[in-house]
């Protein structure tokens, strides 16, 4: 099956300019190192070279405005100019810019027209490279738990802390970093960004030894570092997107970063691996095997839902249509998706695919990087082990469910029953305080550990204002009275609902109570409906 998308005429010719161009301006001696952490200095600087020839163009951030240095092209040009640089082995930016590639188009969101103007067009023009600075000891996925203060001082914030598993050889020009500007304040609303220039006295820059460092889905880093911030004095202009105002800012910092702006880098080692696979040696291949040859296949159409996942959102993002899911679903497959290509990998051409031995570590040692690399691609410095994937509904998140694409699941009870009952899901806790009728063997979130946890989906009978009493309290009656009959409790519990009467007044003390704790939680997590 062939999933290629062709050329119009002028996409046609775009691409034959972007080639001449990268055939004149891509140095002949420049390395591809299987390992990022073995690129020189002076290759990367080979790279930062290219990027600026790029940014001459408005094509090393093409999607950018180009009043700030960007190229304004469309969908369709920016994902051929990046099938151009992987045909030679490239991402865009061709240097590790995680921290351009994300916070550019978060400035773009929050910036002030000052921000805009002094932050953007040299990180569109290559001027300078960026690290995001998110990661710490005791916060990874859980990011608003960081501890990295940044505390106002006249016409600047004093940055004190530490951040872990981030940035990448050779330094950065700033750092995108999210911070503490109220330590006091509640959790989600003391929280800041500033752009750090990390030449400031007071940082510290300091190498880590991991087994792989991946590239946020772009060129890989090299090195990660842990970075110390002892009393760095920061210019109080460079805080983006207001003070205490972080955790909103964030939700688009990492909506990018999650792969909800599309990823056209695709991961060229399954393919070559595929290939390496077919090539005859001794009047053998790998793939003549049909058990090899099935897993093959399987690693093929993996790879192709990835690209196309990463696609789509590219589409969705440049063309301006609603997203809500789609960001979050590509993040969570291709992170849980690289240890199971690893793990096919090694069942298929077996231990050779371990070393990088020069005579039988295959493709110069590409394979037993990605197997180094896989484990981390579950989340460098944190986990995946949940996370979020809002749905437009519980009928797209359950059909999801089912066919595997996520692992778990909140939802109410009466459409997730069936599945239950035909063993199709398996109900690990209720989120009510008590156990509910029909999943008796179901334990609480309350006595799994999580204290109070109590969140209940209830439906009610509402008239309109003004009602006379004498009918609301009929009704009110008749309803009790009906909840009470055996086959109506009969029927309910057997779709999961507890029936529970109350007075008018004490359904109105329910609703009024509900509203504040909603509301509250809204408060804290930062939700927005966009």
């Amino acid at each position: 099956m062939n999933f290629a998308i062709e050329d119009s005429p002028e996409q046609s010719a775009f691409r034959a300019e972007v080639r001449a161009f990268l055939a004149q301006n891509v140095p002949a001696n420049l390395e591809h190192s299987v390992d990022p952490c073995d690129m020189s200095y002076e290759q990367y600087q080979l790279r930062r070279v290219l990027g600026r020839q790029l940014g001459a163009q408005g094509r090393l951030y093409p999607s950018m405005p180009r009043e700030y240095g960007g190229g304004d092209l469309s969908a369709e040009q920016v994902a051929i100019l990046h099938d151009e640089l992987v045909r030679i082995g490239l991402a865009l930016p061709p240097y590790y810019d995680a921290g351009g590639r994300m916070s550019a188009p978060t400035i773009l969101v929050w910036g002030t027209p000052a921000h805009k103007e002094r932050f953007l067009p040299p990180i569109c023009r290559g001027e300078v490279r960026t690290w995001q600075l998110l990661t710490e000891p005791g916060a990874g996925s859980d990011l608003a738990g960081i501890r990295v203060t940044a505390i106002r001082d006249g016409d600047a914030y004093v940055v004190n802390g530490q951040k872990v598993f981030v940035g990448s050889s050779h330094g950065a020009d700033y750092s995108f970093t999210i911070v503490v500007t109220d330590p006091k304040g509640e959790r989600h609303q003391n929280l800041s960004w500033l752009m750090i220039p990390m030449d400031l006295p007071g940082i510290t820059v300091t190498p880590m030894d991991l087994l792989a460092t991946g590239g946020e889905g772009g060129s890989g880093s090299g090195v990660k570092n842990t970075v110390f911030f002892d009393n760095v004095s920061v210019p109080a202009d460079n805080l983006v997107g207001g003070e205490n105002n972080g955790w909103k800012v964030a939700t688009t910092h990492l909506e990018i970063e999650h792969g909800g702006m599309g990823r056209l880098a695709d991961r060229r080692v399954i393919y070559d691996f595929i290939e390496l696979c077919r090539e005859r040696r001794d009047g053998y291949a790998i793939a003549d095997d049909p058990a090899a040859r099935a897993e093959l296949v399987e690693l093929y159409i993996g790879a192709e839902i990835t690209r196309l996942l990463a696609l789509r959102n590219h589409w969705l993002a440049h063309t301006g249509q609603p997203r809500s899911y789609e960001g979050a679903q590509y993040s969570l497959r291709r992170k849980l998706s690289g240890l199971d290509i690893a793990e096919k990998m090694l069942r298929i051409a077996g231990p050779c695919v371990l070393t990088k031995d020069r005579r039988w570590g295959p493709l110069r040692g590409t394979i037993e990087y990605f197997q180094r690399d896989a484990i981390t691609a579950l989340h460098p410095g944190a986990t995946t082990d949940i996370q979020h994937v809002p749905y437009k509904g519980g009928a797209p998140a359950i059909a999801d469910l089912l066919g595997g694409q996520i692992t778990i699941m909140f939802d109410n009870v009466p459409p997730l029953l069936p599945h239950v009952q035909a063993g199709k899901m398996r109900p690990l806790a209720v989120t009510s305080l008590r156990r509910i009728s029909v999943l008796r063997e179901v334990p609480t979130l309350d006595e799994s550990g999580l204290k109070g946890f109590d969140s209940v989906a209830w439906n009610g009978v509402l008239v309109p204002t003004g009602t006379p009493r004498d009918i609301v309290m009929k009704l009110n009656s008749e309803i009790n009275r009906i909840l009470t009959l055996p086959d109506i409790r009969e029927r309910l519990s057997g779709q999961g609902a507890d029936p529970v009467g109350s007075t008018p007044e004490q359904f109105a003390a329910l609703i009024r109570s509900e509203i504040q704790k909603w509301a509250q939680v809204v408060k804290t997590s930062g939700a927005r409906v966009d």
